[in-house]
């Protein structure tokens, strides 16, 4: 009985669900997509679940440099591309479809 509940609620979820994209909302990977670009772009040919290699993020934004002068970030207290770590991975802080997360918080308390 338990497992055909479970079926069913499988199958109608699977109905509701359908068509509607699997990475919706205000993530690293829907700014990208609005941006033209698609999987590939990042992720090349690896599996999706590898994340992306910080070398591939700085063929597009760059360098840390020129990060820190983002106009974004560029008049935060402290910066976040402007630590005393300067060449942290950006998967540390950006998870193309999960929520940011401030990495330095492990050790800096708000």
């Amino acid at each position: 009985m338990k497992s055909k509940t479970i079926m069913i609620l499988a199958a109608v979820c699977a109905v509701c669900f359908a068509g509607i994209p699997a990475f919706s909302g205000d993530f690293l990977a829907d700014k990208h997509k609005a941006a033209g670009l698609d999987c590939k772009d990042c992720h090349g040919d690896k599996d999706k679940s590898d994340g992306v290699d910080m070398d591939k993020c700085l063929s597009c934004h760059d360098s840390y440099a020129k990060l820190k002068l983002s106009p974004r970030t560029m008049k935060l207290h402290p910066n976040p591309h402007d630590g005393h770590y300067p060449d942290l991975d950006c998967n540390n802080c950006h998870h193309g479809h999960k929520a940011l997360e401030i990495y330095c918080d492990q050790c800096h308390k708000k």
